[in-house]
């Protein structure tokens, strides 16, 4: 638990409605791909004490990560009180830095940690000087991750992005891993709200800026069911850069998350499989999920429908769910 958190986050944080719809999973219809659970936290103006929603979704970090005089990086320390509300959404704030101790820096872990592919989306906005990365991705470990990173040190107007799948650097040849990773120009300066998303399958991963698609990568694609995180830092390395002596914040509006957990990718999710049979013939049980920038589960069409439930089926029956693309 997180008391300081508790005390500075008196907002509404609304989770996906506990309604009926969608109980067969979502198919993504930017790329045909088929998912089975969707959890969405919107952060909206404070109205309502809900901290214990966001607690039981997602964890601000509170630990050290020590410099390395030989790297010549300097510590940064993650911190509750980073995490906070603003009048942009959830805040997470990198704090200025004078030079001496640990950067002050936020990092935010989802309780779950078996997502095991699935369509991940944030929409936000990063705010403040040169020195921090902007960090959204998926964690199993550092050789099985995949990552959205802002660098804000980055010339050119803000336009870059990085999307990277790790390993992504070979330390014994000191050099970068051919293909795992790429700097990508926006359409638009990281300091206008827009969402950014990646799409994870067993085969790649796809990155997205407001629903048009900026780079698909083959090398390293996770395997492993893992976390998703955000997270703001800097540590005086080459990567960062010199951290900023001003804060430096990325304000979230929404994170929406369609996915599958290493249960239901094998249809051994007895829960869903319940629900989904229970459900069976109701117009409203499988949903499309279209690319837009703000992300809505639509009622599928009936042609689409069928495809869905005929795939569902095949889980609930026992014969186990490829999660992948209709052929």
């Amino acid at each position: 638990m997180h008391p300081l958190l508790l005390v500075s986050l008196p907002f509404l944080v609304l989770p996906a409605p506990a309604h009926t719809a969608c109980e067969c999973g979502h198919l993504i219809t930017s790329t045909n791909d088929f998912f089975t659970h969707r959890l969405l936290t919107r952060f909206t103006p404070p109205n309502t004490s809900t901290n214990s929603t966001l607690l039981a979704t997602w964890e601000p970090q509170t630990w050290l990560v020590p410099g390395n005089l030989t790297q010549l990086t300097v510590s940064r320390r993650n911190e509750a009180a980073n995490v906070f509300l603003s009048a942009g959404g959830l805040t997470l704030r990198q704090r200025g830095w004078d030079g001496k101790g640990p950067v002050s820096a936020a990092e935010l872990h989802s309780i779950r940690d078996n997502f095991l592919f699935g369509s991940f989306r944030m929409r936000g906005v990063v705010r403040g000087g040169e020195g921090a990365v902007a960090g959204f991705f998926v964690y199993y470990d550092d050789s099985e991750e995949s990552d959205v990173e802002i660098v804000t040190r980055d010339a050119d107007g803000g336009r870059w992005v990085h999307y990277t799948n790790h390993p992504a650097y070979d330390p014994n040849t000191d050099t970068l891993t051919p293909n795992a990773t790429f700097k990508d120009l926006l359409a638009k300066p990281w300091w206008e709200m827009q969402e950014h998303r990646l799409d994870w399958t067993a085969e790649t991963t796809k990155f997205w800026q407001d629903g048009v698609l900026k780079r698909t990568i083959s090398k390293n694609v996770p395997s492993h069911p893992g976390k998703v995180m955000i997270n703001l830092w800097a540590n005086n390395g080459s990567w960062s850069g010199q951290p900023s002596s001003i804060d430096v914040t990325l304000e979230i509006e929404y994170v929406d998350l369609y996915f599958n957990t290493s249960e239901s990718n094998e249809g051994r999710d007895e829960a869903w499989n319940r629900a989904c049979e229970t459900a069976k013939g109701k117009k409203d049980a499988h949903c499309e999920v279209g690319a837009e920038g703000v992300s809505e589960n639509r009622a599928a069409a009936r042609s689409g429908g069928a495809r869905i439930m005929k795939r569902v089926w095949t889980a609930v029956l026992g014969a186990g769910l490829v999660i992948g693309r209709w052929l």
